[in-house]
């Protein structure tokens, strides 16, 4: 552990309390309350810079961000140059809200980072509860149309259930993810809690009847598998142990679950097909068009592309460069170059974490389940823009609470050596 000297203990009280709120609404009301919640913002960084003691901004978040947001000028002044209908569209996701979550992350230090971790948990609780009494509530009342809270009812072709349908659902599986894995690399320490927040987390996967969420396990146990040397040695099989009774209990539980539908004629085996097929489906055929729509469009420019704020053949919206296929609009907004330059820019922060792995024993693990939770992030994104939302674009910034918190502490250390030695 490390110690920072904070000679203004009501200045950081009320800073644990406005970021308690503003995570609570990040979580629990995305899409919603936007300008209550930059107000909040602005406000957290203005009273945590006014100490600056306390604020302290990594010259890797800096230039990341510096980098990022160079590429959005970039994007949208080709897109000006080219004349097209809307360039500016996109300019508070590609050049605001970077830069504003930059400022917030640098207001994150190891004791708030602690606090952000137990209002994580706690609204992910609340998430799972409500998502489920919805859930109950629409199947049992037959309601495919109903609303419960901040959930709607939702019908999805070869799902038996009626399913439920929310932004929330973002927030619960990055969430959920970043958390389990913490839960998974110290096993041992799991309590009665976790475990129900575990169990009740694939209810809520079952509920949203979301396909890329049961990928997500695969890619969960396979960054634990690739990272399991950096659990603590007495651990390691338990983990692994831990693996086989959820996998197989999970089978399990599917086939039973499965027998019992078709035993009582609410489900056919035809329907795993038509739920996992991910063309012909009615709302994957667009997406299919579009993929081939934006490929074809970026033949014609494929260095430098088109620039924001114009549209392929085939679009979904009526803002125009608006796209659900997050990578192939921006090989077509932005062309090779751009492309690259976007691509490596994330490489570079996965390399920044491995490096907090290897080098920090006390982030570690914290670094293991940004590393999940940002794989699943960007892997999601590809068919569906969460990059490009205000409300979603901060858990990239999850990365830089990490890396500011071991940039600070090894700055630390270094002057004193320093010191020690003069």
């Amino acid at each position: 552990m490390y110690a920072i000297p904070d000679n203004n203990f009501n200045g950081k009280i009320i800073s644990s309390i406005i970021l308690c709120v503003l995570m609570g609404l990040l979580y629990l009301f995305p899409v919603r309350y936007q300008w209550i919640k930059l107000f909040i913002i602005i406000s957290l960084i203005i009273l945590t810079i006014s100490n600056s003691s306390n604020y302290y901004l990594s010259k890797k978040a800096f230039y990341w961000t510096i980098s990022y947001i160079i590429l959005g000028f970039f994007l949208i002044f080709h897109g000006i140059l080219s004349g097209n209908p809307a360039p500016m569209s996109y300019f508070a996701v590609y050049v605001l809200w970077p830069f504003l979550y930059m400022l917030l992350s640098g207001c994150i230090n190891f004791s708030n980072f602690k606090i952000f971790l137990k209002i994580s948990k706690l609204c992910l609780v609340i998430n799972i509860i409500i998502g489920l009494l919805a859930f109950f509530k629409f199947n049992l009342l037959i309601e495919p149309q109903g609303q419960f809270m901040f959930y709607k009812a939702s019908i999805r072709p070869g799902f038996p259930f009626i399913c439920i349908e929310s932004p929330n659902i973002v927030d619960f599986f990055l969430v959920y993810f970043f958390l389990i894995t913490l839960m998974f690399m110290r096993v041992k320490e799991m309590k009665i809690v976790d475990w129900l927040i575990l169990l009740g987390g694939i209810l809520y996967i079952f509920a949203t009847s979301r396909r890329i969420l049961f990928f997500c396990f695969a890619i969960l146990f396979m960054i634990l598998l690739f990272f399991i040397k950096y659990v603590p040695r007495n651990e390691r099989r338990i983990l692994l142990k831990s693996f086989k009774i959820i996998g197989f209990g999970l089978v399990l539980i599917l086939l039973f679950t499965l027998m019992w539908l078709k035993s009582e004629g609410i489900f056919k085996l035809e329907d795993l097909g038509v739920f996992f097929k991910e063309t012909g489906e009615a709302s994957d055929g667009p997406r299919v068009l579009q993929r081939e729509a934006l490929l074809t469009g970026w033949m014609d420019s494929p260095v430098l592309g088109h620039g924001s704020g114009v549209d392929a053949s085939v679009s979904r919206s009526d803002i125009p460069g608006t796209y659900e296929l997050s990578y192939h609009a921006k090989l077509f907004e932005g062309g090779l170059f751009g492309f690259v330059w976007y691509i490596v820019q994330f490489i570079i922060l996965f390399i920044w974490l491995i490096k907090v792995i290897i080098y920090d024993k006390q982030l570690r693990l914290y670094s293991i389940a940004t590393v999940t939770m940002l794989t699943i992030f960007l892997v999601s994104n590809a068919t569906n823009p969460y990059i490009n939302a205000f409300d979603y674009i901060w858990f990239i910034y999850i990365s830089f609470f990490i890396i500011n918190i071991h940039d600070r502490k090894s700055r630390i250390n270094h002057c004193q050596e320093i010191s020690t030695e003069c």
